[in-house]
């Protein structure tokens, strides 16, 4: 049955398997660190040596098994240990091991690598969660999967982060300053309401005391007044007596 002209040059597409990225690792990962290995259908990429977290004035190198803590509501930059390389006849996607994702840890930088690059890869992340996430160098966290195109494409990745191997500075520019994250904001709104609570009983105690010197003056000026009404009245009666 004729399948359409053009049909023989075209392969399946899918997911590599783990048999396949096995024995296709070393192409896809050259220089795989000693944790770097395939997961079932996923290669571990693992933390590398620089990051770069919000708050901070620039971003930092990583000693071997030295470990680093994104604060609750922060993002940060972290490179992979590992340079990938994504054939011309694959499209790669990354995402972020479960165990990290699962304390608030969120990949919110791009989904997929472009056939053809050939570099490391820098993971944008967010603390969503209400305390701090550890994390270690050397470390898997991240996860590439790999799936075929039906032909190998004349259309690679030429873009400015070819060959990557570092945080670049343009990448830490839109980062800069602290992010007001909810548990932050939360603490604010806390400080904010007692402060005001204070004020206001401040305020209370003031309107109490001025009452209470309101009533000793009234009390005087009763006094007084009843003192003047007197000697009037009594001036009045003299006076009626001639």
């Amino acid at each position: 049955m004729d399948q359409g002209e053009g049909s023989m040059d075209k392969k399946s597409t899918g997911f590599w398997c783990s048999e396949t990225l096995t024995a296709r690792v070393n192409d896809l990962v050259p220089k795989a660190c000693g944790k770097t290995r395939v997961d079932r259908v996923a290669i571990e990429l693992c933390l590398g040596h620089e990051v770069f977290i919000t708050g901070q004035s620039t971003k930092r190198s990583v000693q071997p098994q030295e470990q680093i803590s994104i604060p609750a509501g922060q993002m940060a930059l972290l490179l992979t240990e590992e340079r990938i390389k994504i054939p011309a006849d694959a499209m790669g996607f990354i995402s972020m091991k479960s165990g990290v994702k699962l304390h608030g840890l969120v990949n919110i930088s791009g989904f997929h690598v472009d056939p053809g690059y050939d570099g490391h890869l820098v993971f944008s992340v967010f603390n969503s969660g209400p305390v701090s996430v550890p994390l270690t160098r050397g470390e898997p966290l991240f996860m590439l999967f790999v799936c075929s195109l039906d032909s190998a494409t004349a259309n690679l990745y030429d873009g400015a982060r070819q060959g990557l191997t570092t945080i670049t500075d343009e990448m830490v520019r839109g980062l800069q300053g602290t992010f007001p994250s909810p548990t932050a904001l939360q603490k604010q709104i806390g400080i904010m309401q007692g402060n005001v609570t204070d004020e206001i009983a401040r305020v209370e105690t003031k309107i109490a005391s001025i009452k209470w010197w309101a009533g000793i003056i009234g009390v005087i000026l009763g006094v007084v007044l009843s003192g003047v009404g007197l000697a009037i009245w009594s001036a009045i009666s003299s006076l009626m007596k001639k």
